[in-house]
């Protein structure tokens, strides 16, 4: 059996948790070598469960483990055992490091600084602003942006990344779930789009299948932090997955940074307790954190390039979206007042405005109000 298989059965049996098959694999020097082990009646540094020793000593007639392959293949999927070269070092640091990674895309080397962005799923409309924004300067440096794909600030981030792709933009996504299970469903678009952006990947520690649930988001969230050299908290409660990110991140000896929340906003508890307790630095701009990471360079350019970016002009629009972006210019409008300035029917208007906010030139704010994104 190669080490990618032995992996896979290391994975899929049951009662085995990461943090036993690192221990063994460490022992032992590979995957292989610890079903060799066992089979072979090899004593192992810890105790094996009864029901795992059944599962691992018929592993070849077990369908679970060998269904989950076939969709890797099929899903045109890279599994990266622990054990491999190609397995990020930095992952390989905790002890609880997953035995295994799928990863749908392209995995950047490791040439830069790695930066988590996270934050609330509810976030306001400002924060996602910041998210987006420290995202695109940072990864325009060629910073490698790392988030969670949920809702949010998650989005906002990797969309962000993606700005000046493929040219130098690159993002990761680590999911709670299976690579065939993408959650949120809206965010599917998303994830095919960084899996096809160059040096940047949708990646899961969970079998091809698996459901996200309420025990799978934290695992993931302990490889956001394993994974990152620096972590910014954009808005968060107190208590929130954003929270338990940057507390991972503090046991992990990363570099923590949170923006400055509104005084007494529940959404901003969790950055004003970080900065007030001093575990995170307090910051404003994306250039604070470059510095800190060692970039020295002067950073002027890289706001006035995506001003650039983000200049209209008449000739990138039918005249329908003319219409749309000549009223956005002026003011934040409805979609009912859209409505009841244009005579065109709501659904033209709404095929419209879909269009321009996958162009990056609307953003879509809360109660289905628009905006043109200036940023």
């Amino acid at each position: 059996m190669n080490e990618i298989d032995a992996t896979l059965v290391l994975a899929h049996t049951p009662f085995l948790g990461a943090a036993s098959i690192k221990k063994a694999v460490d022992f032992l020097g590979s995957a292989s070598a610890v079903l060799h082990a066992i089979k072979n009646q090899i004593v192992l540094p810890f105790t094996l469960r009864q029901e795992s020793l059944d599962y691992l000593l018929n592993c070849e007639n077990k369908t679970n483990w060998q269904e989950d392959k076939l969709l890797v293949e099929k899903e045109m999927v890279t599994i990266i055992p622990y054990t491999s070269c190609k397995f990020p070092e930095m992952l390989k640091q905790i002890s609880d490091a997953p035995p295994l990674i799928y990863v749908k895309g392209t995995l950047p080397e490791k040439k830069t600084p790695w930066v988590a962005i996270v934050g609330t799923r509810a976030a306001s409309f400002q924060a996602m602003e910041d998210a987006q924004r420290f995202a695109t300067i940072l990864a325009q440096k060629g910073v490698v942006v790392i988030s969670g794909l949920a809702r949010g600030i998650d989005t906002a981030a990797h969309k962000g990344s993606l700005v000046y792709s493929p040219t130098c933009g690159a993002t990761i996504a680590v999911i709670g779930s299976g690579l065939c299970d993408i959650y949120p469903t809206e965010n599917i678009q998303l994830a095919n789009q960084i899996a096809a952006s160059s040096s940047s990947a949708v990646i899961s520690e969970f079998p091809m299948n698996l459901a996200p649930s309420r025990y799978t988001f934290p695992k993931r969230n302990r490889i956001i932090s394993a994974l990152s050299d620096a972590i910014l908290l954009c808005e968060a409660p107190r208590k929130s997955g954003g929270m338990i990110t940057m507390e991972l991140g503090a046991k992990h000896k990363k570099k923590l940074f949170a923006l400055p929340g509104r005084a007494g906003g529940e959404n901003s508890c969790g950055n004003n307790w970080l900065i007030k307790s001093g575990l995170a630095q307090l910051v404003d701009h994306p250039e604070e954190i470059l510095a800190a990471l060692g970039f020295t360079s002067d950073f002027t350019h890289l706001k006035s390039q995506i001003s650039e970016k983000c200049t209209f002009s008449e000739s990138q629009f039918t005249k329908d979206e003319q219409k749309i972006v000549g009223l956005l210019m002026r003011s934040q409008l409805s979609l009912d007042e859209l409505v009841g300035i244009n005579s065109m029917p709501i659904s033209t208007l709404q095929a419209i405005l879909i269009k321009l906010i996958l162009k990056k030139i609307v953003l879509e704010l809360p109660g289905k109000r628009y905006k043109l994104n200036r940023n």
